[in-house]
């Protein structure tokens, strides 16, 4: 297992790039730690940093899958935050072949 703290003392955070969740989250962090931050408005920026080696996030588990299968990317499991929920949309005029095989193909992601 990776060791959390050692990283979140030597590395900065990368926040802010995903829009949903970093307030709540940057806030249980702060309470209990002194980090460093490094603002980032792109997932695919910071999963670039991240296997440079420059630093560290939460990111949905949707968005490094295949990092972490290549092994690019580690995953630490053992920290004291509770994660936050994501939520993906598909917005459609109107349902059809090529919207239902993208919805099924997107829900099988998540399985």
């Amino acid at each position: 297992p990776i060791d959390f703290e050692p990283i979140m003392h030597s590395l900065p955070l990368i926040t802010y790039n995903h829009p949903e969740y970093w307030d709540e989250l940057l806030s249980a962090i702060h309470a209990r730690y002194t980090i460093k931050t490094m603002v980032v408005s792109q997932v695919s920026t910071t999963k670039h940093f991240i296997e440079e080696g420059l630093g560290y996030s939460f990111l949905p588990l949707i968005s490094v899958q295949r990092e972490l299968k290549e092994g690019r990317i580690l995953q630490i499991d053992d920290h004291p935050f509770k994660l936050p929920i994501t939520r993906t949309y598909l917005i459609t005029r109107e349902p059809n072949a090529t919207t239902r095989l993208f919805w099924s193909f997107t829900t099988g992601l998540f399985n």
